[in-house]
């Protein structure tokens, strides 16, 4: 075994004892108002708005809204239809419904979690495992993703790594971050263009 097989089980068995003294239910209450929570909550607005402005009801109301808005004939009302504010407003309106929702789930799964009886106390030691295991996890393939962009297949981020017992140098080649990545890109990719033509329908 190479010193970097000792350092990720290390790490691992850290991460299992935080997560069985700690638990998960603090996390889970906390864990709404993280940056990652926020651009997931984006990412989930965004993605529910583009097939709301698809459903032809909804897109018949704005446009009869639009069309109210010019007929005014005012300059202020004129300026909102060109920076599409119909569309913002509905934006906002789905992403704090989101975020209420996320916010009064995580409460709940904490408030069972922190329940004094045997099988939430198990069940929030477990989770409180797994947070930890997948936090470490992701920290631990972040780490490696930026060592690869510094040396490469060379140097001593490669000499550390190769040869690993827990084959550490494949997942140093083969990153699953970056395959996250690019599916993230194109998802998000598509969902542009999904807005664009609910734009153009208007």
């Amino acid at each position: 075994m190479k010193m970097i097989d000792y350092i990720v089980i290390g790490i691992a068995l850290l991460s299992i004892i935080i997560g069985i003294v700690f638990g998960a239910s603090k996390r889970i209450r906390k864990s709404p108002s993280g940056i990652i929570s926020f651009i997931l909550t984006l990412i989930t607005a965004f993605t529910v708005l583009t097939l709301v402005l698809n459903i032809p009801n909804v897109k018949e109301w704005l446009n009869s809204l639009t069309y109210k808005m010019l007929e005014a004939d005012n300059w202020f009302l004129t300026f909102l239809v060109k920076i599409r504010i119909e569309i913002i407003i509905l934006g906002i309106i789905i992403t704090a419904l989101i975020m209420l929702i996320k916010f009064k789930v995580c409460d709940l799964i904490a408030d069972y979690l922190e329940m004094d009886n045997k099988l939430s106390s198990a069940l929030n030691k477990t989770l409180g495992v797994v947070l930890s295991l997948v936090t470490s996890l992701v920290i631990f393939l972040v780490t490696l993703e930026i060592i690869y962009l510094i040396n490469g297949n060379s140097g001593w981020g490669y000499e550390t790594v190769n040869g690993s017992l827990l084959r550490i140098d494949y997942l140093y080649e083969n990153n699953p971050i970056i395959g996250v990545y690019n599916y993230i890109k194109s998802s998000y990719s598509e969902i542009i263009n999904a807005v664009g033509d609910a734009y153009g329908a208007f």
